[in-house]
């Protein structure tokens, strides 16, 4: 079984879309319940959102579940919202808060260190490679992170989310210009609301 699909391009710009998988091995896919089955907090037909959108872009998707590893937590385990509620570097519940795990059957310290190694170690080995090899062209590389979520999620974030949600991280992860022109052009998509780092109203996850 393929763990990442990548489609390499020799455009600057990698798109990564992590949540979009939904493989589970067969003695993972035992341990949930029928909430954890449903697997509801998969990013669905994100790869169909950004097809085409870009030309002669690279691709790095996940094809294992967030249900399994997310592979965009710190495998430290580090909360990513502080202060918020989250879901765990292995997610023991869904977005609204319930649990995805038959009683007794949660990851504990040993399988999270396994799938640490079998699932998001390949993930970001794949990503850095693709980052290397676009910065041999180009000098430079630009990453955008492909998601999408729920409008509504009382359990992570207050009222209704944007229908844009754009994370620079405080403006960290990215030169100033480029967030510039990313707000610019969104401000210009008529009917749609868009919001720039802003967790409690409309965080991207």
């Amino acid at each position: 079984m393929h763990l990442v699909k990548i489609l390499e391009g020799d455009s600057p710009i990698i798109l990564t879309q992590p949540h979009g998988g939904t493989y589970i091995p067969s003695n993972i896919l035992s341990k949930y319940n029928d909430i954890g089955l449903k697997m509801s907090d998969t990013d669905w037909h994100i790869n169909r959102v950004y097809e085409g959108l870009i030309e002669r872009v690279s691709i790095v998707e996940a094809l294992f579940s967030r249900y399994v590893i997310d592979p965009n937590r710190d495998p430290s385990g580090k909360s990513l919202y502080r202060g918020l509620n989250n879901t765990e570097l292995c997610p023991t519940k869904d977005f609204l808060g319930q649990p995805i795990y038959k009683d007794g059957m949660s990851p504990d310290e040993e399988e999270i260190k396994k799938r640490l190694q079998n699932f998001h170690s390949i993930y970001h080995i794949a990503v850095s490679e693709q980052i290397q090899r676009i910065k041999k062209i180009y000098g430079f590389a630009l990453l955008f992170d492909c998601h999408s979520i729920r409008s509504k999620l009382p359990f992570l974030f207050e009222g209704e989310l944007p229908h844009l949600n754009l994370g620079t991280n405080n403006s960290s992860t990215c030169d100033l210009k480029i967030e510039k022109l990313a707000v610019e052009l969104s401000s210009k998509i008529s009917g749609y609301k868009f919001v720039l780092n802003d967790h409690f109203k409309g965080g991207w996850t």
